[in-house]
């Protein structure tokens, strides 16, 4: 089985790539295709979100935090100035992003598995992870047609990845806090399928049982919940 092959078979048939994977790690396909369809659906999101309705969310903040009159005007054309200027570049700022998340996320397997008394190596939890990834550039490619037919994006629905059905942000009330939607947004299809995947990986490629390797695996998925939701409490 190719590298390209393993994407696509991950998918359908994790077992008996895992087991592949386990040989003879590879993580160049799963890496580009992960950063191509992400980036794809990022420049067509980018280029739809309602900067209308971004600045008024940028006057509310400004609002919330003391500033009025002229001194807000003048703050919100500032700010709004500077999200003109970078916005062609957000889709980059998105990629690069992306790697530091995949490594994080990686990195954080990795040492989880290493705990929990598994066996894989650094070249093997890359490429079980970035593999077990690959629900999420499936995402991206349905993002791609969801967005293009959108006149415009809330940048609320962008921030939280609600505008796509796949998760439970997408039915929450409209006046839901961010910090809320941001939690709904983490109980998403795609997301369970890659932890899924993940955990039949790492069961096969760090030689644990099923139930240490879903054990942390969800373990792992939490904690990311609670750092990105708290994050987004502090900041919102």
């Amino acid at each position: 089985m190719s590298a390209l092959q393993r994407v696509v078979s991950v998918l359908f048939s994790p077992a008996k790539t895992f087991r592949e994977i386990a040989e003879r790690p590879t993580w160049v396909a799963p890496f580009l295709v992960l950063l191509v369809c992400g980036g794809a659906a990022g420049w067509v999101v980018v280029h739809k979100i309602d900067t209308v309705a971004q600045r008024q969310m940028i006057r509310d903040k400004l609002e919330e935090r003391g500033s009025s009159g002229a001194e807000l005007d003048r703050q919100v054309e500032q700010i709004s100035s500077v999200n003109a200027k970078i916005r062609p570049f957000y889709p980059v700022i998105g990629l690069v992003l992306s790697v530091i998340a995949y490594l994080l996320i990686i990195l954080v397997l990795w040492g989880g598995f290493s705990l929990a008394g598994g066996t894989a190596s650094w070249s093997g939890a890359f490429s079980t992870t970035l593999h077990g990834l690959i629900p999420q550039a499936v995402k991206a490619l349905i993002m791609i047609p969801v967005a293009a037919g959108r006149q415009v994006i809330d940048p609320v629905a962008v921030q939280t990845g609600s505008f796509l059905s796949s998760n439970l942000a997408a039915f929450a009330p409209a006046d839901a806090a961010i910090w809320l939607k941001t939690l709904l947004s983490s109980f998403d299809f795609f997301t369970i399928w890659s932890v899924a995947l993940l955990a039949i990986g790492f069961a096969i490629t760090a030689r644990v049982s099923k139930g240490t390797a879903t054990a942390v695996v969800i373990a792992c998925w939490v904690l990311g919940i609670a750092l990105k939701t708290g994050w987004t409490a502090l900041v919102a």
